[in-house]
């Protein structure tokens, strides 16, 4: 505590700046020398220095509270004996071996000749170093709340933010501790958790939150079985605040008790929600800055992991995923949704988490990253596209519940406009496709026009009321489709033109046929065109015949002369067998004569 200069005077830090005296300043003691064996190297050095020191200042005890000027009764000087003594050692990498050996010593204290005035035994934490400063700082808190109420009503409001500062940190602590408690079923900080409740009572508590508003201090601390306590408030917010343009409180009190707007209260349920507390012990911290972010952990916690078993599991999904968007919007106050806002980490974290782990292939996993007015538009169209059969059943409504619904409509309509165009791609024959399946139908007959006529809102809202029916966006195939008829209206156009270019041909040639003259003329026109094309052939045939016959008779050369080689071979021939005849004599005929 000495940390926080304010609380230097209290009288836990008192006692702790006497027993620092001490510390590393006492004479040996041979019980110490003989315990803690000097071949234990650097733990006995360690272990002897704390040992003497215990011993120092247990026989000191009227002295030393003496010099502090309080009546403190032994029990409470012992605790603090016991707190000063571990945190002594709460940084050393040995602490646990050394912690063993002076224990051993402090045991033999009490068994030895020691003044039984001045006994006071050793308390065993347990506990990992973490949690002890966490039991430790309780422990100091609790020590000192009647002073630091006191003090508070006495300060000046500029040193007020340290105290309550101060208490902002201790109830998250005790909030965290005890959540974990339940959800761990842990029994580490059960004392402390006891002395905490026991020592803040309706009166003090009530006394801290009006010098320190605007802490939660009164939410952080829940009594009566965890029921919270009245008001949720975050540092600087008095209430909690619906601001919306186009959407009303009492619109959303009507539109409440439509059939389709239980899923949400169906949600809303926190009936068995800390079973489900083991996934949100890392959200607990964030108690302290936003409240109601651990008990919404819960309740997420149990919508997601239960909606794997439900029917209609695809279509409760985009409710989850906006009962979720405007829950975390009431705790971060923010119209922008970043991922570095501690609370969106951790929520995007369990949605990932329980998605992996229960939902498997059916998963219903959605990412918080849009501003604030996006979601709201998207789960504003959703509602209506859901509400639209139960409001289409209200046209006989009380007056002033139809006013309600059809300003609803007549506000929806603006949205339904702003989003239908790149939502929808509409063809003809009424075919639709949709990219906005999630939150927006594109079937016609949801227009908000059709709802706004079916109430008879013209004579329900003020005349001066203007409506405007959100027309259909042109079919993405209706030039395609006008082209085509076009087309066809052409070739029909053509056909047509055709058949009568016919009929006047075929008309005019009738009047050729029927006429002497023309008949005459024709027929000596074919018969000269007959003669011409017989003489062209005649001319074609007659040079053709020429041509041939200068190829025979060349060819026929050529026949010969081959002709006249062969006869000439055979006498050739004989000479050459005449030739090399070698030594044999020669015979030649002779015919006389």
């Amino acid at each position: 505590m000495s940390e926080n200069g304010f609380f230097d005077d209290l009288v836990i830090n008192k006692f702790y700046n006497e027993l620092n005296k001490y510390y590393g300043n006492s004479e040996e003691y041979n019980i110490c020398n003989i315990v803690i064996r000097s071949n234990i190297n650097n733990i006995s050095t360690e272990s002897c220095k704390n040992c003497y020191s215990i011993y120092s200042i247990l026989n000191n005890q009227d002295k030393i509270l003496e010099s502090i000027e309080e009546n403190k009764n032994k029990d409470d000087f012992c605790l603090y004996l016991n707190y000063w003594i571990r945190d002594k050692l709460k940084d050393n990498k040995l602490r646990f071996e050394i912690i063993k050996y002076v224990y051993s010593a402090w045991d033999t204290m009490n068994k030895s000749n020691l003044n039984s005035n001045s006994k006071c035994w050793h308390m065993k934490f347990n506990v990992g170093e973490k949690d002890f400063k966490n039991k430790k700082k309780l422990f100091e808190f609790l020590e000192a709340a009647d002073v630091i109420k006191r003090k508070l009503t006495e300060t000046e409001d500029s040193k007020k933010n340290e105290y309550c500062n101060y208490l902002q940190s201790i109830f998250s602590l005790y909030y965290v501790k005890k959540q974990e408690r339940k959800c761990k079923n842990s029994s580490i900080y059960k004392e402390e958790i006891d002395r905490f409740e026991s020592k803040i009572n309706g009166e003090v508590l009530s006394s801290l939150k009006k010098n320190c508003p605007g802490s939660n201090l009164e939410f952080l601390y829940t009594i009566n079985k965890d029921k919270e306590l009245s008001n949720r408030q975050e540092p600087g917010v008095t209430t909690i605040e619906h601001k919306d343009t186009l959407f009303t409180k009492d619109m959303e009190e009507i539109l409440g008790k439509l059939t389709s707007h239980t899923v949400y209260t169906n949600l809303d349920n926190k009936e068995d929600v800390d079973k489900y507390c083991n996934y949100c012990i890392n959200v607990l911290p964030l108690e302290k800055d936003y409240p109601g972010v651990t008990e919404f952990c819960k309740q997420l916690s149990k919508n997601l992991s239960n909606i794997k078993d439900r029917k209609d599991r695809d279509e409760r999904c985009p409710y989850l995923s906006y009962w979720t968007y405007d829950n975390v919007g009431k705790i971060i106050r923010s119209s922008t949704y970043n991922t570095l806002n501690p609370v969106i980490n951790q929520i995007n974290n369990l949605i990932l988490l329980i998605n992996m782990k229960f939902l498997n292939k059916n998963l219903c996993l959605f990412y918080l990253d849009s501003s604030a007015n996006a979601w709201k538009e998207e789960k504003y169209l959703h509602e209506y596209f859901k509400y639209f059969t139960d409001i289409e059943g209200k046209s006989g409504s009380p007056e002033n519940d139809q006013k309600t619904y059809c300003e609803f409509i007549r506000n929806i309509n603006k949205l339904y406009e702003s989003h239908i165009n790149h939502c929808c791609n509409y063809f003809t024959e009424d075919a639709y496709f949709s990219y906005c399946n999630k939150y927006f139908n594109c079937d016609k007959k949801y227009n908000p026009y059709v709802l706004y006529s079916k109430l008879n809102c013209t004579n329900v809202l003020p005349p001066q009321t203007v409506f405007k029916k959100v027309e259909q966006p042109v079919a993405i195939d209706y030039y395609v489709k006008y082209i085509t008829e076009k087309s066809k209206e052409r070739a029909q156009m053509l056909k047509k033109m055709g058949v009568a270019y016919f009929n006047v041909i075929h008309a005019k040639t009738d009047n050729i046929l029927g006429d002497p003259f023309h008949m005459a003329t024709l027929s000596v026109l074919i018969l000269l065109g007959i003669f011409i094309i017989y003489f062209v052939f005649y001319k074609v045939s007659a040079s053709g015949s020429r041509s041939r016959k200068k190829e025979m008779k060349k060819n026929n050369n050529k026949l010969n002369y081959h002709e006249y080689d062969r006869k000439k071979l055979p006498e050739n021939d004989s000479e050459i067998g005449n030739i090399n005849s070698g030594r044999k004599r020669a015979r030649i005929a002779y015919h006389p004569g």
